[in-house]
């Protein structure tokens, strides 16, 4: 890889890293540093045991759940994270 490449690929891991840590951490400068403002996220939730139902996110949202998703701790500080970059 050349520096160029290092460079970027270091930029996307911390973008990454910007988006987990933001949400696990309570911290939406993270995210918003981490997430183009025109996000348009979906994603499926477990409403209860084998029912899902998809719910779709701004990027105004993402910020606000940022700023209380684990405030309770429910992530705990060990939680798993790994960041693989297939491509930049």
């Amino acid at each position: 890889m050349n520096e160029s490449t290092e460079m970027d690929h270091e930029a996307v891991r911390q973008a990454i890293l910007d988006y987990v840590e933001g949400i696990y951490e309570v911290d939406p400068a993270r995210i918003e540093r981490s997430v183009h403002p025109s996000l348009n996220k979906g994603g499926f939730f477990e409403e209860k045991e084998g029912f899902y139902s998809f719910t779709a996110m701004t990027f105004a949202e993402l910020v606000e759940l940022s700023k209380r998703y684990n405030e309770d701790s429910k992530m705990p500080e060990d939680a798993p994270k790994e960041v693989t970059v297939f491509d930049v």
